[in-house]
């Protein structure tokens, strides 16, 4: 399973791309995965999981080209979320995922179908998305839009009439807070003290669980600099401390606004960046733009989420061809860098760089639950536990692989990479109900040329200057067999 960590402002989430990886949508349980992805000893950490996919039909009638949904680092889903919504969809536009109209992309969220904007930057032919700017739905500040108990949020002062109309204060506990959904609910305190000497670590879990909120809500704390400007901190249900919150923010321009205390548009100051926010009523629409970034991206290895099919180990007398293992990973290292196999491999770097093998062992258990590769580790049944590996990339368009291997050069000679050739290559016929199995090498390597044709492949001619190694075009001599000739081999008939 390929993740992705991007973050907004310091609100960091792993994505799901479900539109590159479709299955990735019937995940049976994402609430443990958001849990465990989530946990920043044992996980990957991060505020939450995001899933991008294809929108729903009736999304897509409605115009959306993209759909997110959110789990909040406790498996709770959320319906927006807007730092997440500037990451997926730079992500999605960056890798061509979704066809802009105008720049812009229209999101189906758990708050609705909302539209972003997409900033392109410097970079290769423009090919990196600088910003991006999420318009969110009119604020509401009534308390069922928050899901709030009326009896237990006693007005704080009368109302105050602006903007929006009028909109009264809430008592929460000690702090008279404006109430105000932009689609997800939140609270939001104007304080005299400087926000960073509230302990809203200690503060923030009981107004999110606080009785009147049955749904929980998220919490900004807020210091006015200016009209066009304010500092802010986030409590988020879900997630508790974070470094932004970009559905906070827009709360804290719609509540600013609606009580006299901001302009309609403001420059908030979160503690992990900046977030440019406007009110543009001629849209109806509260606008927030800011970065997105990448982080990282690799394999999933939980085992309690990813269970690889059941692998197939391959026997002979002398060999057992076995999945490779993380165990595997020292001397797989060695033998990429020894002088005789890493400078006579085409795409290997050279030398052999750390966490490079362990790149190749999680590619290669990708490969196989994709079914685009096999990768066997070859272990003579008395000696070492690792002498080479073997593997197929598989092509089931034409139902064709192809099969290389590579062997520690302490144990040449003795017919292994032959043996372990043969295995294979009845297993693609056998088992997989492969066409046609192919192989290459350079033409100034002979020796794995013997190699092919000792396991029965045939040599089909000659490719000249047919691939570019290290800036040097080489000739390749080209193998192949077929079905048919595999089963005339193991009958005997020339």
């Amino acid at each position: 399973m390929r993740l992705t960590k991007m973050h907004g402002l310091g609100n960091d989430y792993v994505f799901l791309d479900a539109i590159a990886e479709p299955a990735l949508q019937d995940i049976a349980d994402p609430a443990g995965l958001a849990r465990r992805v989530s946990d920043r000893r044992f996980g990957i950490g991060s505020d939450g999981l995001i899933m991008i996919a294809p929108p729903t039909e009736a999304a897509r009638e409605a115009g959306a080209g993209l759909r997110m949904r959110i789990w909040n680092a406790d498996g709770s889903e959320a319906e927006m979320c807007g730092n997440g919504l500037r990451c997926a969809v730079k992500l999605a536009a960056e890798r061509g995922e979704i066809v802009l109209r105008g720049g812009c992309v229209m999101v189906e969220t758990g708050s609705g179908v909302l539209r972003a904007r997409v900033g392109w930057g410097p970079g290769l032919e423009y090919s990196r998305v600088d910003a991006v700017s999420v318009d969110l739905p009119p604020p509401r500040f009534d308390v069922g839009a928050v899901g709030g108990e009326e009896s237990l949020l006693p007005a704080a002062c009368r109302g105050v009439p602006g903007p929006f109309g009028e909109v009264t204060p809430r008592r929460v506990g000690e702090w008279e807070s404006v109430l105000v959904s932009v689609g997800n609910p939140h609270m939001v305190a104007f304080l005299e003290e400087p926000i960073e000497s509230v302990d809203l670590g200690r503060i923030g879990p009981a107004m999110e669980r606080h009785a009147a909120f049955p749904k929980r809500i998220n919490v900004q704390i807020v210091n006015v600099l200016a009209r066009d400007r304010a500092r802010m901190r986030s409590w988020e249900r879900g997630a508790g401390l974070t470094m932004a919150c970009g559905t906070g923010a827009c709360a804290v321009l719609a509540a600013g606004y609606a009580t006299g205390r901001l302009g309609p548009c403001a420059a908030l100051e979160l503690p992990g960046g900046q977030l440019f926010v406007e009110w543009d009523a001629a849209a109806r629409a509260l606008r927030k733009t800011g970065p997105a970034a990448y982080v990282s991206e690799g394999d999933w290895l939980g085992d309690e989420v990813i269970t690889d099919p059941p692998f197939p180990v391959l026997e002979s007398e002398r060999l057992l061809l076995r999945r490779q293992e993380w165990s595997d990973v020292p001397a797989i290292h060695a033998m990429m860098n020894h002088p005789e196999v890493g400078p006579k491999l085409l795409t290997p770097p050279v030398p052999y760089p750390e966490g490079e093998a362990e790149k190749f062992v999680a590619r290669t258990r990708r490969g196989f639950r994709e079914g685009t590769a096999m990768a066997w580790a070859i272990q003579p049944r008395e000696g070492p536990a690792f002498v080479g590996n073997i593997g197929l990339r598989i092509e089931k368009q034409h139902s064709r692989a192809e099969i290389g291997y590579t062997l520690d050069p302490a144990h040449w000679g003795k017919g292994y990479a032959s043996e372990a050739s043969r295995l294979v290559l009845g297993h693609a016929f056998g088992a997989m109900g492969l066409q046609r199995v192919f192989a290459s090498h350079f033409v100034w390597n002979p020796a794995s040329g013997r190699v092919l044709e000792k396991a029965g492949m045939t040599l089909e001619g000659i490719l000249r200057q047919h691939v570019n190694r290290r800036g040097t075009f080489e000739d390749c001599r080209w193998f192949g067999i077929t079905k048919d000739d595999w089963a005339r081999g193991r009958e005997g008939v020339s």
